[in-house]
């Protein structure tokens, strides 16, 4: 497959990552904003939750949107930042700042995978 250089690194033209990054976001953003019947207890596993979902988001708009890490950085974190604030107007749902804590450790881990996917694939042999 034909690769884009771009500058926040290389941008697959595949449009399968595009709509799977988009489907992520949009499927993240429904389960973060639903309203719950019951009040949710907060644990170790919804911090995990966070942290692969905007692993995943992170890595995604890097390899196959272009976007720079700043950019990604930036976008993410106030994308989980606004899910937090909504929250704490739904029913049975808490805002918290571990969360944001957890979203922002993923995307770092994200920036991470990125990385390491970008030097394996940019190396010559």
């Amino acid at each position: 497959m034909k690769q884009l250089q771009t500058k926040g690194g290389m941008a697959g033209t595949g449009v399968s990552g595009r709509w799977g990054t988009v489907l992520a976001l949009l499927l993240i953003t429904y389960l973060a904003l639903t309203p719950l019947s019951m009040p949710v207890i907060d644990t170790w596993n919804d911090k995990v939750k966070h942290l692969l979902a905007f692993a995943a988001l992170a890595f995604g708009l890097r390899r196959y949107w272009g976007l720079s890490w700043w950019v990604v950085l930036a976008g993410l974190t106030g994308y989980g930042v606004g899910i937090e604030l909504a929250q704490s107007f739904i029913p049975n749902r808490v805002a918290s700042w571990g969360d944001v804590v957890a979203d922002v450790a993923g995307i770092v881990g994200g920036e991470g995978m990125f990385s390491v996917f970008r030097f394996r694939f940019s190396v010559k042999k």
